[in-house]
């Protein structure tokens, strides 16, 4: 511990804040592996860095609304990176299904733009031509704001609302 406290001037919580550590059970959130790692670096005085959030995202499936996610963050005093956003719908993509998917970007890049804690959002790629989803998840696609043939989908424009707010 003394090595720790001399020569380590911050800690970063890593996956212990990752949404598949913290609501391992939907609605049930957890804190404890952060928490563990929160206090450590408080008993060195330490700071605790920001965390990067990987959000690969089903439509309609968040349990807690984004800006009420990065609100925590912001209480605890963490810095918060959306990464690698995608939000994947079941195949075929219907224009409800779209617009749903729209107004979930719409709401993680509203919760990004309103809260401090947030520094930067990152999606996954360009287009749903190069996307990893249908490779990974059977029957499900669609997850970026342009379509395979590179033309804006209802996502982007609610991307654009959002930021332009």
């Amino acid at each position: 511990m003394q090595l720790l406290s001399s020569e380590v001037g911050a800690l970063t919580p890593g996956n212990a804040l990752k949404f598949y550590a913290t609501e391992r059970t939907r609605g049930q959130f957890s804190y404890t592996k952060a928490d563990v790692i929160l206090k450590l670096a408080e008993s060195n005085g330490q700071k605790l860095r920001g965390h990067t959030l990987s959000c690969f995202l089903l439509i309609a499936a968040t349990s807690t609304p984004p800006a009420q996610s990065t609100a925590t963050f912001r209480d605890l005093g963490i810095d918060v990176d959306i990464t690698e956003l995608d939000i994947r719908l079941k195949l075929p993509a219907t224009e409800a299904l779209l617009q749903q998917q729209a107004e979930d970007y719409k709401a993680v890049f509203q919760a990004a733009r309103e809260t401090e804690a947030v520094k930067s959002v990152t999606i996954w790629d360009l287009t749903d031509k190069y996307s990893w989803v249908p490779n990974t998840f059977s029957g499900h696609g669609a997850a970026l704001p342009w379509d395979e043939d590179l033309k804006p989908k209802t996502a982007y424009d609610a991307i654009v609302e959002a930021l332009s707010a």
